[in-house]
């Protein structure tokens, strides 16, 4: 059986910025995971960092679609993040320009 793609469906857009977040209780969000050479990575956003603001809104009040269309978002859009480091624990705001990772 040969099943075509639907025409009216777009393929469903994946993360653009190469980092997997994980909500923590108190609502901001640790980086689980940053792949080489992506824009996370390019930004210095590393694993154990914590995210408590994205685009200017605390990380608490970003709903789950949210954060999924913000990361989904066409390429080279511009996302701001504040970052508080993993190991120094000084805050920082980093620009992550999304990009295409899959080839």
């Amino acid at each position: 059986m040969w099943l075509a793609p639907a025409a009216h469906r777009a393929p469903p857009a994946f993360n653009r910025t190469g980092m997997q977040l994980r909500r923590r209780p108190d609502g901001a969000f640790d980086v689980a995971f940053v792949y080489a050479r992506s824009p996370a990575a390019a930004a210095g956003i590393a694993p154990g960092d914590r995210v408590v603001a994205i685009d200017g809104a605390p990380s608490a009040t970003i709903a789950p679609q949210a954060l999924v269309a913000g990361t989904t978002a066409p390429v080279g859009t511009i996302r701001s993040y504040r970052v508080v480091d993993g190991r120094t624990h000084r805050a920082r705001s980093v620009r992550v320009r999304l990009a295409e990772l899959l080839p």
